[in-house]
């Protein structure tokens, strides 16, 4: 079967091809997704839905390889390598290795931060048109600390932050309340990111999703990906299990799995899947409402209506879904250390999600047109930004595609930067 062509074609409906859609339709394009599952079915489902403003650092920040070193083979660390003979995860870490300088991570954070408040301001932009609703919540975000070290690691970022001009406020635990009235840390305090937002990733996905079949947009489901078809530097079609699709426009959103669509063409676009975890139960109408961030063991917590959920790791695992127990509890024991008379219920492997983040080496998002392909635009690696940069991502893709000037210079994010 061979459908009808569309001007554009989108590999992937996660958050950021769906963000694509969103805007490749406002520009009047006629577009379809493929997904080899249903919207959002990867790592955009249930993380812990943070708008972040505030994560202006990327993944290769300079003290990130020496801490990684510290916790790669443990377990229950926050960040965790499976030991395993991988010759892409090698290639991988040598060149985060080389990303994770000084200088390469003070060009990054500019750009990672106006993309982040871009991003932002956008999902402000699609909360008040009030097309669905996705619990889009504007409490700011807190970095909790409870030791000395943490505390410097907070002050380091925040002055970073304040450099760029976001209002950043420490807070310690004796007067929390100012922020939140029924949330009590045990000892510390944390630092209140105002201008972070959170809201339902699958809420989001689905809702999204809905709106664009509406605007006309088809979104085949069950449709992976199995080749790439090219003559002439560009792309001619792309077969699935439910058939081919040709486009005059090629738009590549496969999170993780991106990198193994593309390499039989020749490309390279290091990725690595990095599994994360979460956990999500009822909220009582008595709990914090304000989402956070236990600074030391890099676990997240986000109020979503009437859940609320806990998520967290770093897990370079290749594409192994299975869950490691032992690192899901480490995220559950983290919070009663934080937080006064909060205790994550019991639990069993069946009530885990985990989801695989797609990690370039430098920290960076490809977003850019293939020199390679004329026809073909890359919009993957975003590590543990997907959802914060979703619709930046999405509004760069459908300028991109249009032959308009990007909003930001995209130089930094070009898709064959390691090749």
């Amino acid at each position: 079967m061979m459908a009808r062509d569309t001007d554009v074609l989108i590999i992937g409906a996660g958050a950021v091809g769906l963000s694509g859609a969103y805007y490749l339709r406002q520009r009047g394009l006629s577009v379809r997704i493929v997904e080899k599952g249903v919207p959002g079915s990867g790592a955009s489902l249930k993380n812990c839905g943070l708008i972040c403003p505030s994560h202006y650092v990327p993944l290769s920040h300079p003290g990130m390889m020496l801490a990684g070193l510290k916790w790669m083979l443990d377990p229950v660390s926050p960040f965790y390598v499976k030991p395993r003979f991988d010759m892409g995860l090698i290639s991988w870490v040598m060149k985060f290795r080389k990303a994770s300088r000084v200088e390469r991570a003070n060009r990054s954070m500019p750009l990672l931060y106006e993309l982040n408040a871009m991003s932002a301001d956008l999902y402000r932009e699609i909360a008040a048109r009030k097309i669905f609703s996705f619990n889009y919540d504007e409490k700011g975000l807190l970095l909790v600390y409870n030791t000395p070290k943490g505390r410097e690691e907070n002050i380091a970022e925040a002055e970073i932050g304040t450099k760029f001009g976001i209002p950043i406020t420490e807070v310690k635990a004796g007067e929390i309340g100012s922020i939140d009235p029924n949330l009590r840390l045990k000892s510390g305090g944390a630092f209140h990111y105002a201008t972070d937002t959170h809201m339902s990733p699958q809420k989001f996905v689905e809702g999204m999703a809905g709106h664009l079949t509406k605007e006309g947009v088809d979104i085949v489901t069950g449709a992976e990906v199995t080749g790439i078809d090219t003559k002439n530097s560009a792309v001619e079609a792309v077969r699935t299990a439910k058939g081919e699709f040709r486009a005059k426009e090629y738009v590549l959103a496969g999170g993780a799995w991106s990198e193994g669509l593309v390499r039989p063409l020749g490309l390279k676009l290091p990725i690595q899947p990095a599994k994360g975890y979460s956990i999500t139960f009822p909220r009582t109408p008595d709990m914090f409402s304000t989402p956070m961030i236990l600074t030391e063991r890099k676990v997240a917590i986000t109020p979503l209506g009437d859940r609320v959920r806990y998520g967290g790791t770093l897990e370079l695992a290749g594409f192994d879904l299975a869950i490691n127990m032992r690192r899901v509890r480490a995220i559950a024991d983290a919070v009663p250390v934080y937080l006064k008379d909060v205790t994550v219920p019991s639990f069993t492997e069946d009530d885990v999600w985990a989801g695989l983040r797609p990690c370039s080496p430098d920290g960076l998002p490809y977003v850019g047109r293939t020199r390679k392909f004329k026809n073909l635009v890359t919009a993957a690696g975003h590590a543990m930004l997907g959802i914060t940069l979703s619709p930046v991502t999405g509004k760069l893709v459908s300028e991109i595609v249009t032959g308009r000037t990007p909003s930001v210079d995209c130089t930094l994010l070009r898709p064959e930067r390691f090749a």
